[in-house]
């Protein structure tokens, strides 16, 4: 139950700062440019990627995720 609520509260943190968030560490990356490294932990980024960084670590809605593991059976 844990788990679960710590995936929904991360889950609507991110979406609520529209992507913009290291996926690695959680950095805000709001004030910087628009690709680079993180100032934080020093993964590279783009903005315009992003979003697909973190629908790959399983922030895509669940049809999304059911369609992926359907398709790799």
């Amino acid at each position: 139950l844990g788990l679960r609520a710590f995936y929904r509260w991360s889950r609507r943190y991110v979406v609520k700062m529209e992507f913009l968030v290291c996926p690695k560490c959680g950095y805000d990356l709001h004030g910087c440019d628009s690709f680079g490294a993180c100032p934080e932990c020093g993964r590279p980024y783009a903005r315009d990627k992003l979003p697909l960084d973190w629908h790959r670590g399983g922030f895509a809605p669940r049809t999304l995720q059911f369609w992926k593991f359907y398709r790799r059976r």
